[in-house]
């Protein structure tokens, strides 16, 4: 058990720095986003988002630290922007969201997989 929780944290490392290596040299483009979130079935994760005209694609992985379980989530997501443009960005303020995680939750006794499929409403709200 112990060996696969050193796997799982090498593997959700390796993720992390892959993401941050492969962003460093896209700063200049707006097409990018680099997130870091805590909500479920996400879990603490981090992600990327890629940004087309109004629509966008992410991919995220995330873990529960906990000492006896080993948790792991994996999601992809897209979004879809609509409504009234805004004037501070080339973004539209509302969204539809559609999104699928894997989580796979795991003990010393059995293993748990489970495969949600989850969609959303929201809104963007400019800060600067």
């Amino acid at each position: 058990m112990k060996n696969h929780n050193k796997l799982t944290g090498f593997f959700v490392l390796f993720g992390i720095i892959s993401i941050f290596i492969s962003t460093q040299q896209a700063f200049g483009q707006t097409k990018l986003n680099l997130l870091a979130g805590a909500g479920f079935p996400e879990l603490l994760n981090v992600g990327l988002n890629i940004q087309n005209n109004q629509t966008k694609f992410g991919i995220g992985i995330g873990s529960l630290p906990v000492s006896d379980k080993n948790i792991i989530s994996v999601s992809g997501n897209f979004y879809y922007y609509l409504g009234k443009l805004s004037s501070l960005s080339a973004w539209r303020f509302w969204f539809v969201k559609l999104g699928l995680n894997y989580v796979r939750d795991e003990t010393k006794f059995v293993i748990y997989e489970y495969l949600y499929l989850n969609s959303r409403i929201g809104r963007d709200f400019n800060i600067s």
